[in-house]
């Protein structure tokens, strides 16, 4: 394989502290960064992490279509990788999401033989998740882009949650520093007063992206869209989230899930909260005020284990985590490594001299015996979700 590598990370929405521990570290590595971000605050922050980072928003401009760009920040990146370096690509939000520049240089970097991943971030997606309160897990919910909606004519999930993506810029190509214009939108109403109709609510939503600005949630009815001053509001930061229009009944196939439609068995209600305020959950009913009063003084059941690891346990571990470099060393030797580390108790650097992600992790809660005795797999299941409605 080719020396050189590339990693893509995100840097979230609001500027500086939504990079996750990960990105920042595979930024203070890289021997040579390129990014794209939305505001100084962060650039400036990604420029003390690396003195090497190079601004790729340079490579837009007026009258160039976006792909054009796109194909240069990839290509400005694959000059470093094929030079050998370790590169690490910035885009803001997720670098996954509606981000054409980061994929294209990931596969072209995998296609010719170098080493290339993409990290996790926060999109804005998720940042409505939260602003609104919204569970995507019920009723579900559908993501689309607001031109490839429309072209493609695509279906509308409407018992579902429905977010559109892009409708500031809809039917654009090209770039303008002034700013985009969206003469394209109310090809979009109209597809929204198809499927709705007049009255169902809609929210306009930008996340905030700094300390100094709030989440814009500006709540409209669909007619409302076609209102000029209304659609002054909608910019290139829009996204469009619209609830359910109504929710899809218990079909027959809940006998086969094991589930009784009748009732008897207990199902929690939806938590999600209707960021329109027309209605709330019951939060509690007779049900939680049982489940409450049952359980009286709590005591950890059988089976809990509570954490237990050594400082020196938990210290190492995390600079496994957080330091590539060290990483690296530890997988070259897991043996070697473990004996550098003091202050580790027998079980446990048994644990981690065995590199095995289970053992290691049980040795990190109480429970095992005094023979150092670790277990090879370790199932942890965590599960918050809602029952079925």
């Amino acid at each position: 394989m080719p020396e050189g590598n590339l990693i893509i990370i995100g840097s979230g929405l609001k500027c500086i502290v939504q990079f996750t521990l990960e990105a920042i570290a595979a930024l203070e590595r890289a021997d040579k960064v390129f990014y794209c971000v939305a505001d100084p605050a962060t650039e400036g922050f990604i420029k003390e992490k690396n003195k090497s980072a190079v601004d790729l928003y340079q490579y837009y401009a007026n009258g160039r279509l976006r792909y054009e760009t796109y194909i240069l920040m990839a290509e400005v990146i694959m000059e470093a990788v094929r030079a050998g370096q370790s590169v690490v690509g910035v885009f803001y939000g997720h670098a996954g999401n509606f981000v054409s520049p980061s994929r294209r240089a990931i596969a072209i970097a995998k296609s010719e033989g170098y080493s290339a991943k993409m990290l996790p971030g926060i999109s804005a997606e998720d940042c409505l998740f939260a602003d609104l309160l919204i569970d995507p897990s019920y009723p579900g919910a559908q993501t689309v882009e607001a031109t490839d909606l429309l072209i493609r004519s695509r279906p509308i999930l409407t018992s579902s949650h429905v977010i559109i993506y892009q409708v500031g810029v809809l039917g654009q190509l090209g770039f303008e520093f002034g700013g985009i214009k969206n003469d394209k939108f109310n090809h979009l109403v109209q597809r929204l007063l198809q499927e709705y109709g007049e009255g169902h609510p809609v929210i306009n939503y930008k996340a905030a992206i700094s300390p100094f600005s709030s989440p814009t949630i500006q709540r409209y009815i669909i007619s409302e869209l076609s209102n000029p001053e209304v659609q002054k509001t909608v910019d290139a930061c829009s996204t469009f989230y619209i609830p359910p229009k109504a929710l899809l009944p218990i079909s027959d196939t809940a006998t086969l899930v094991s589930l009784d439609k009748s009732g008897s068995v207990p199902l929690s209600p939806p938590l999600w909260w209707d960021p329109l305020n027309t209605s709330a959950p019951t939060l509690y009913g007779p049900k939680e005020a049982e489940v409450i009063s049952n359980e009286g003084n709590h005591s950890p059941p059988e089976g809990y284990r509570r954490y237990s690891a050594s400082p020196a346990m938990q210290k190492t571990v995390e600079q496994l985590v957080l330091d590539p470099n060290a990483l690296e060393v530890y997988k070259r030797s897991p043996e070697v490594y473990t004996t550098s580390v003091h202050g580790l108790e027998p079980h446990e650097a048994k644990a981690l001299a065995s590199a095995k992600e289970g053992t290691i992790f049980s040795t990190m809660h109480e429970g095992l015996s005094d023979s150092g005795d670790t277990p090879t797999v370790v199932v942890v299941i965590v599960i918050l979700g809602n029952h079925p409605p």
